[in-house]
């Protein structure tokens, strides 16, 4: 996921990737409660973790052969 957008509305952020990547409509989220978007979010961060920690053991790889 591209970075967060720095200075705005940080749900933002979280919604357009879910929209671009989920299809999801402005309804769907904005009808989750607070605790359910938290929810999301995390998720959201796991993934990006776990993409970032693939991406530098495929450079390790590539660098080691």
């Amino acid at each position: 996921m591209q970075k967060l957008i720095k200075g705005g509305n940080g749900d933002f952020a979280y919604y357009a990737h879910m929209l671009n990547n989920h299809g999801w409509s402005p309804k769907q989220w904005s009808s989750l409660s607070r605790y359910e978007k938290a929810l999301v979010i995390a998720s959201i961060n796991i993934k990006v973790e776990q993409e970032k920690a693939e991406m530098k053991r495929a450079e390790r790889q590539a660098k080691s052969k």
